[in-house]
């Protein structure tokens, strides 16, 4: 062969791309996880207990999909009964959540979206350091 000739090989960006997509995929599910668990504890130290039907009404849902993972932090919706009054959690529920005038002995309204809210404005950055973590990794580091 005569002349100039360059040749490109992308073998070894295909080989990190696919190793760092495979971990980049453990990790978000990893991280989803972090997240819902971090939801949970912030929430039930927040949520109202006077009999403990609501806060143990809680349940966490983390799912590994085709383009990610996702979580769901959530009360209710299982059956769950207030063991004083017979009545189902889910009949008081959004009360409990969303009246800020309600006087609680213990918790407040808005358990769950203020924590949520809360934990939301540190996403970016989370999403972030796990992604380069997971680039450290593969780069030996």
């Amino acid at each position: 062969m005569s002349g100039a000739t360059m040749r490109f090989d992308t073998s070894k960006f295909e080989k990190f791309a696919l190793s760092l997509g495979a971990d980049v995929q453990y990790q978000s599910v990893e991280f989803v996880g972090q997240q819902v668990n971090d939801l949970k504890q912030a929430s039930l130290a927040e949520v109202p207990t006077v009999t403990g039907a609501l806060a143990g009404s809680i349940y966490t849902e983390v799912a590994a999909g085709v383009h990610g993972a996702t979580g769901e932090v959530g009360y209710g919706g299982r059956g769950n009964v207030n063991p004083v009054t017979g009545a189902p959690v889910d009949s008081y529920i959004m009360g409990v959540h969303e009246d800020l005038d309600a006087s609680h002995p213990n918790g407040k309204a808005k358990f769950l979206e203020d924590p949520a809210r809360k934990l939301a404005e540190q996403y970016d950055e989370k999403v972030a350091i796990t992604l380069f973590k997971a680039i450290d990794k593969y780069q030996g580091g």
